[in-house]
């Protein structure tokens, strides 16, 4: 399991460490990001299996849905992390990548060749991706690996699977194509429960790496405003 306390502080404020130094160290040496699993809900598991990136298995009742594959460097850590939150992973039927941004999919074509799940992204989320693409743009520490899309979220929306209803809701902002989800996570034990949202995507860019990516300022603005409107659902 990585140390915090043993990733140099020398080039940020107030002590904390750059994220260029954390990516130095995903890339290589990995198994010293390690992030051990860890619960977060009845049904849900943080199983990223480094300390940089999020990543969520969902178990339905039905088969396990994975939200993000961050980074190839460290997929076999992601591997273990399930197989220690107590799954298999041939049981994950689909992998959301919640934003096209390649530490959230950077594993996605291996492990669904692996396990046969189907990937899923937004239309406008792809769309921007592929553009990426044709102009190169492709961040240093992506191992990149083309794949094609099984699935929108805009098509299957509600989506149900096992016991659960999956509700989806579209924010550019940090990058075109983000998703939220949101539903209902019940204690099989105790009958409790939980309402889940799970933002895709966290933080406003600048305005200078929104445009800098070729996204219009819109989306700046949209981000603020769907996050206010997120902020007051009650359902």
């Amino acid at each position: 399991m990585a140390d915090f306390r043993n990733i140099p502080k020398d080039t940020e404020p107030d002590g904390y460490w750059h994220s260029s130094q954390l990516h130095r160290l995903i890339q290589e040496e990995p198994w010293k990001a390690y992030m051990p699993p860890f619960r977060i809900g009845p049904n849900i598991w943080s199983v990223s299996g480094n300390m940089d990136n999020g990543s969520f298995l969902i178990d339905t009742g039905d088969g396990l849905i994975l939200a993000d594959v961050p980074y190839f460097n460290t997929l076999y850590l992601q591997i273990e992390s399930i197989r220690m939150a107590g799954y298999d992973p041939h049981d994950i039927k689909h992998i959301w990548i919640t934003h096209p941004h390649g530490d959230h999919y950077g594993g996605a074509r291996p492990l669904a060749e692996y396990t046969g799940a189907k990937i899923w992204m937004s239309r406008s989320g792809e769309e921007w991706w592929r553009e990426r693409q044709r102009a190169g743009k492709v961040m240093a520490l992506e191992k990149e690996f083309d794949f094609e899309i099984d699935e929108h979220f805009e098509d299957h929306n509600p989506f149900e699977m096992g016991n659960m209803k999956f509700r989806f809701t579209f924010h550019p902002g940090h990058c075109a194509g983000s998703v939220a989800v949101f539903f209902e996570d019940t204690d099989r034990e105790t009958g409790k429960t939980y309402k889940i949202g799970m933002h895709g995507g966290i933080g406003v860019c600048s305005t200078e790496r929104v445009l800098g990516a070729g996204c219009p300022l819109w989306h700046y603005y949209r981000y603020i405003s769907d996050s206010l409107e997120m902020s007051e659902m009650d359902d």
